[in-house]
């Protein structure tokens, strides 16, 4: 997986931003300013030693990027409401990739359109050859959806939630990755996010 990883990764985050999870800057909505979506992601100190941060799942990703494969419902929503947003890709090299995600939107209705569209879930179900997860009691966010598949034939989870006007999203792959790992990287985003997001 040493060199598989660098790739896989940018095709998970690529995968990911194109379906309810990802644009540019700061931005302002009316009198309140919106936290930098960089801010709001996993960082390496987040992860434990041995991950090092791929640049190439790392970025902003454009309003174009994040309205691919969305139903009208939901592009509409992104027009409409969609400010800002970013991904942070990590590598543990020949073991484990991550990609953590974060999108702002103007409102909580748009931001719950979203995540809740059947055509960019049914599109990252079949690219991970994936089935839904329960999420466990105390699992972060409302509405959310965990996803267990494959990539590039590892394991994979992909966690999405809303907090709020935010959207998260973690997804991870590797061997021996347990559903708990996924979920303690959700929870420490979804800290990020409290109190920075509506």
């Amino acid at each position: 997986m040493t060199r598989l990883a660098p790739l896989a990764l940018l095709a998970l985050a690529a995968l990911l931003a194109g379906c309810g999870s990802g644009a540019g800057g700061p931005a302002a909505t009316g009198a309140r300013q919106l936290p930098r979506p960089r801010t709001l992601v996993l960082h390496a100190a987040d992860l434990g030693p041995g991950y090092v941060p791929q640049a190439s799942a790392t970025k902003p990703i454009t309003l174009a990027h994040e309205l691919r494969n969305e139903s009208a419902r939901a592009q509409d929503a992104d027009v409409h409401s969609y400010v800002a947003g970013y991904s942070a890709g990590f590598a543990r090299p020949g073991q484990v990739g991550i990609v953590s995600q974060v999108l702002l939107y103007r409102d909580a209705r748009a931001a719950r359109i979203v995540i809740g569209d059947a055509q960019a879930v049914a599109h990252i179900t079949r690219q991970l050859h994936a089935h839904a997860v329960a999420a466990p009691p105390g699992a972060p966010g409302t509405p959310r959806l965990i996803l267990a598949g494959t990539l590039d034939g590892l394991p994979a989870y992909a966690y999405g939630w809303q907090h709020g006007t935010a959207l998260g999203l973690v997804a991870v792959f590797g061997r021996h990755v347990p559903l708990a790992r996924v979920l303690a990287l959700a929870r420490a985003q979804d800290a990020r996010l409290t109190g920075a997001v509506a």
